[in-house]
């Protein structure tokens, strides 16, 4: 059971805001040096390497496996769609006056 704490979850969705902020504005500048898909690939690379340091941390076992493989492969497609297309339309974006 969780228990409710308002002030720690105001405190998580402002971080939470926070590091899509930064991480967009990163995406934005570099995009003009180098190819999306690396931007996406290196993304990738830093979130596994945090999930896998937090799972570490919490003791929880890392499993690859799924009861609904065709789903799941569904889904990431789907989420790497998303952000590939909202990584090109933020380079494409111009920059706010």
């Amino acid at each position: 059971v969780v228990k409710e704490n308002n002030s720690l979850a105001i405190l998580c969705i402002i971080a939470g805001m926070t590091v899509f902020s930064v991480q967009d504005t990163i995406v934005r500048i570099l995009s003009s040096e180098i190819s999306i898909l690396q931007i996406m690939f290196f993304r990738s690379i830093v979130g596994l390497s945090l999930l896998f340091i937090f799972l570490k941390i919490r003791k929880i076992p890392i499993i690859f496996s799924s009861q609904y493989p065709v789903l799941t492969l569904i889904r990431s497609s789907l989420f790497m769609f998303a952000f590939l297309f909202y990584y090109i339309g933020l380079a494409y974006l111009p920059y706010a006056v």
